[in-house]
């Protein structure tokens, strides 16, 4: 859990450093923290993957516990199902206001 966090948080730090802060606005030639160099974007692009599969196996150990098995294996299935129906359609919304 701790390397989770240190994990996102030294991601969301990179990125902020090498992103200009009017960039998402409009074009830019202002300075940044640091130069984007190929080692601190690939470093940024494997922390994201690590941050993607600790909390999607955080998410799934929660929704695990919260409907154990031997309760009635169906209200766990039907727990993960919701859980990604749900992801699924957020990630069709986000993709579809970021376009």
């Amino acid at each position: 859990m701790r390397f989770g966090f240190i994990s996102a948080f030294s991601t969301g730090l990179l990125t902020y450093l090498m992103i200009p802060s009017e960039a998402p606005i409009q074009e830019t030639a202002s300075l940044v923290f640091l130069q984007s160099r190929l080692y601190l974007i690939a470093t940024v692009a494997i922390l994201s993957g690590l941050n993607d599969s600790l909390w999607s196996t955080q998410i799934s150990a929660l929704i695990g516990k919260a409907y154990p098995t031997y309760s009635d294996p169906n209200i766990t299935a039907a727990a993960f199902a919701l859980f990604k129906c749900i992801q699924s359609i957020l990630s069709a919304v986000a993709f579809f206001y970021s376009t």
